[in-house]
C-alpha cells in the first residue's frame, strides 16, 4: 500500500473512472438539467450574447384591385437585439483524509470504493442546487407564514402551503439559509446565517439554528411585524434585488422589466404569460393556461411541470373520465398513468411531476426555446488547471475535491411560456 497519495495518480484515476461519466450520473430528479441542454458560449464583454427577434417586419403596403402602380410604404425591418446573458457560479467543496487517499491510490478498485459515495453525493447536491436555480433562481425556496421560538438559538419556521415543496426541503438538514424581507433587507440580528436543523414535511416546517441575536430578530420580524419572508440558500441573494444565482423559470416568465438587457415593457414578446388563482387543477383550467401561450405564437410541443401532489390530482381527473372497453377484466384492476400528455391548440403538452415544483405553481414552456448558457456545465475540474481534480488542503491533513459550474438559464421566446399560480391540492 502506498504510504502517501500522489496527486497525479489521484487525478488520473478520477479522470479514468468519472470524468466521462458525469452526465450519466446525474440523478433522474434533475429533470430540467437533463431536459434543457447546456450550450458552451464564448463570453463577450460582461456576458454571453444571444440574438433574439422581438418584433416582425413592418413595411407592409395594402392596395385595392385596380390600384395600378400604387405607392409602396417604406420598409420597417424586424427588431432584433442581443440578449446579454450573465453566467452565475456555483462551487461545492468536499474533502478526503490523507489516509483514505493513500488507500485509494493503490488501485482502481480501491479508488472507486473510497470515492464513489463522495462523488455521487457531490453530484446529487450540485444538480439539486442547479435544478432549484433553474426553477426558482432569484425567487427563493419558500415564503414564511408564522414561526415558533424553540429556545434561545432555535426557531421553527412555518412555510406557506403554496410555496411548499417536500422535495426542496428533503435532505436539507445542515444546509444554511438566509431570510429576506419584502423590502430586500436581510434579517440579521448579528450574522443573518441560519442552519437547518430539522425538517417536518408533514407540517411544512423547518427548524433553524442561529445566534441568539439572530433568533430574536427572526422572531420579531415574523411574529412581531407579521412580515412574509423569502428564504434563500446562503449567498444566493445579497438583498436589494441583487442576486448571486441565475434567474430561474419563474423569474423569467413573470418578468415585466429589464432582463438580459431587454425591457419587457418595450417589447411584449419578452413577457411571459401568467394564470393566477387557478385553484384545484382541472383539464379545462390547464387548457386555458396553455391557450395564453398559443395566442402569442406557441405552435410546438411543450412541457408542463407540476408539483407531484397536483399532478396526481390531474391524473385522478383523467382517470375519472376514463371509460372501459372490451379489455376490462374484473379479476384485475388496472388504472392510472405514468405520463400525462394532453393535446391542445399548440399540439401535445407533456405534463410531468417535478419533485421541486411548489404546490401552488405550474409551468408551461417549449423545450426548444430553452437552453443553459455559460462557460462550463457541472465539472470536477479546477478551472484553468487542465485535468486536475484534487488539491491539497492547506490547514488540514487531506485533499479537497471541488465541483464547479458557470451558467444561466435562457428562454428565447418568453411569450411562449406560462406560469400558473394559486394552484391548490
Amino acid at each position: 500500500m502506498a504510504q502517501y497519495a500522489d496527486l497525479t495518480q489521484l487525478d488520473g484515476l478520477f479522470k479514468e473512472i468519472y470524468a466521462d461519466q458525469i452526465e450519466n450520473l446525474i440523478p433522474d430528479d434533475a429533470m430540467l438539467t437533463r431536459l434543457i441542454k447546456y450550450s458552451d458560449r464564448e463570453q463577450i464583454g460582461d456576458g454571453f450574447h444571444q440574438p433574439v427577434v422581438l418584433a416582425q417586419e413592418g413595411g407592409m403596403t395594402y392596395a385595392a384591385s385596380g390600384s395600378s402602380a400604387f405607392a409602396l410604404k417604406a420598409s420597417v425591418a424586424m427588431t432584433m437585439k442581443d440578449a446579454v446573458v450573465d453566467g452565475y457560479q456555483m462551487l461545492l467543496r468536499s474533502s478526503i483524509p490523507y489516509e483514505s487517499a493513500a488507500k485509494a491510490s493503490t488501485n482502481k478498485k480501491a479508488f472507486v470504493r473510497t470515492t464513489e459515495l463522495i462523488v455521487k453525493n457531490m453530484l446529487e447536491t450540485m444538480t439539486k442546487r442547479l435544478e432549484l436555480c433553474l426553477l426558482y433562481g432569484q425567487i427563493g425556496l419558500g415564503k414564511t407564514t408564522t414561526g415558533t421560538n424553540q429556545g434561545s438559538t432555535t426557531f421553527r419556521v412555518h412555510i406557506t402551503t403554496a410555496t411548499w415543496s417536500t422535495g426542496i426541503w428533503s435532505g436539507m438538514e445542515n444546509s444554511r439559509v438566509e431570510f429576506f424581507e419584502p423590502s430586500g433587507s436581510k434579517v440579521s440580528g448579528s450574522t443573518g446565517i441560519f442552519t437547518i436543523s430539522a425538517v417536518d414535511v408533514f407540517n411544512k416546517t423547518i427548524d433553524v439554528t442561529g445566534t441568539n441575536a439572530d433568533i430574536i430578530e427572526l422572531d420579531a420580524v415574523i411574529n412581531g411585524s407579521g412580515e412574509v419572508l423569502d428564504i434563500f440558500p446562503e449567498t444566493a441573494a445579497s438583498g436589494g434585488a441583487v442576486y448571486n444565482e441565475m434567474a430561474g423559470l419563474q423569474k423569467i416568465i413573470t418578468n415585466t422589466g429589464s432582463l438580459f438587457g431587454i425591457n419587457a415593457t418595450t417589447y411584449n414578446l419578452w413577457q411571459g404569460n401568467t394564470s393566477s388563482s387557478v385553484g384545484a387543477i382541472t383539464v379545462a383550467k390547464f387548457y386555458a393556461a396553455v391557450a395564453l401561450a398559443t395566442a402569442r405564437g406557441l405552435r410546438k410541443k411543450a412541457t408542463s411541470l407540476l408539483n407531484p401532489d397536483v399532478w396526481t390530482d390531474l391524473m385522478a381527473v383523467l382517470t375519472g373520465d376514463r371509460r372501459y372497453d372490451g379489455s376490462y377484466k374484473r379479476s384485475k384492476g388496472d388504472t392510472g398513468f405514468e405520463t400525462l400528455e394532453l393535446t391542445s391548440s399548440n399540439g401535445p403538452v407533456t405534463v410531468v411531476p417535478h419533485l421541486y415544483c411548489k404546490i401552488g405553481d405550474g409551468f408551461i414552456f417549449c423545450d426548444d426555446d430553452a437552453k443553459r448558457i455559460g462557460a462550463t456545465d457541472i465539472t470536477f475540474k479546477n478551472p484553468g488547471t487542465g485535468d486536475k481534480f484534487f488539491r491539497e488542503l492547506s490547514d488540514n491533513a487531506g485533499y479537497e475535491l471541488r465541483s464547479y459550474s458557470h451558467q444561466a438559464l435562457f428562454i428565447e421566446k418568453p411569450a411562449h411560456t406560462v406560469y400558473m399560480s394559486g394552484i391548490t391540492s
